[in-house]
């Protein structure tokens, strides 16, 4: 996730250099909000989809249950990410704000703190329908 946040910041920053140079405006700002808006809608529906992905298989190889892999994944992985994104969704302002305020190296934190509560939706919304 380093990566891909730092490729991110690459392609759009939040923290512009520009932005230092400029006396801070209307419009440095407003780049600053759209770029921080950028990095949340790709975290949450790029990366959001590998993250469950991975969860799901890496769970369901640790409760042995590699023969039903694939109709596990074919079962629930639509619902778990539509629980995966309501939830990023709710999280979405929070995460903005702590994209635009953080430097980089600081939101992967922010975001590993965060998805403690995500991985809980998430296992809860993969589990549903065995129970």
């Amino acid at each position: 996730m380093h990566y891909t946040y730092d490729y991110l910041e690459h392609l759009m920053p939040v923290n512009d250099p520009r932005d230092r140079e400029e006396k801070v405006g209307i419009i440095s700002s407003l780049r600053t909000w759209i770029a921080a808006t950028f990095h949340v809608i790709a975290d949450t529906f790029l990366l959001g989809p590998l993250h469950v992905f991975s969860m799901m298989v890496i769970m369901l190889l640790f409760e042995g249950r590699i023969a039903s892999l694939k109709l596990d994944l074919l079962n629930d992985f639509g619902p778990t990410f539509r629980a995966s994104a309501i939830s990023s969704l709710l999280f979405m302002p929070l995460q903005v704000l702590a994209f635009k305020m953080l430097p980089t190296q600081l939101r992967l934190l922010y975001v590993n703190l965060q998805d403690i509560l995500w991985n809980a939706v998430v296992s809860f919304a993969a589990h549903k329908s065995r129970h």
